[in-house]
């Protein structure tokens, strides 16, 4: 199976060159529909490059899956919602929080970022509402907390559904990204509950699939 890597920021020229859109789409133009397990290991970046990715994975004729070796983070954890499956590394970690910009203006323009912030930060909260079953509004108020989730966690919580045997890496977050509460990225020991964890949750999507075919 081909792979591609995500082990960078998201985005170009805020930081510095990343992972874009553009890069994605001609990566995977170059596999001709096999299939791709898409590794990730970033600390997030721009949040519309991110939601590109993601559809552009959507889009794919391939089958996508999702590994998180270290960190899925922001816009990197956007990107991860594009898997037919999610595994997360032993002391992986997934990150959600409300997307910030910086604003130059008067008090109008403040205004203008601010209705534009909150119109993103719903569009990403009901990406993730679809993936893990969860609502709107659950979505939220783990992106305001600025939440981060071990590999545990996150599939406890629907963003992922299974995991990998293999250590996390080390990521490294960079002080311009303005995180307020980024732990410190410990191996997670792993926990024998892992497989019924992981099926409940995978049984819990099955039944999330059958009552909306009926609804």
């Amino acid at each position: 199976m081909a792979e591609l890597l995500i082990y960078d920021v998201i985005g170009a020229g805020i930081f510095e060159a990343g992972i874009t859109a553009k890069s994605v789409r001609d990566e995977l133009d170059a596999l001709d529909g096999d299939d791709v397990t898409v590794r990730i290991n970033s600390p997030g970046g721009n949040v519309f490059d991110g939601i590109a990715i993601k559809n552009i994975l959507d889009s794919y004729s391939g089958k996508v899956d999702v590994q998180v070796d270290g960190l899925a983070a922001s816009a990197a954890s956007v990107i991860a919602m594009a898997g037919h499956s999610i595994a997360m590394a032993d002391g992986a970690m997934l990150m959600v929080h409300d997307p910030w910009t910086v604003t130059l203006g008067d008090a109008e323009e403040h205004r203008k970022s601010q209705n534009a912030l909150e119109k993103t930060a719903e569009s990403l909260a009901g990406m993730y509402a679809a993936r893990t079953g969860g609502t709107s509004e659950a979505m939220r108020a783990l992106m305001k907390a600025e939440t981060w989730l071990s590999a545990n966690e996150a599939v406890e919580q629907g963003f992922a559904t299974d995991f990998t045997t293999v250590e996390a890496l080390a990521c490294a977050v960079p002080a311009g990204f303005g995180y307020r509460h980024a732990p410190a990225l410990k191996a997670e020991k792993p926990d024998e509950s892992r497989a019924q964890l992981a099926a409940h949750v995978r049984q819990r999507q099955i039944d999330l699939t059958r009552s909306q075919m009926r609804a």
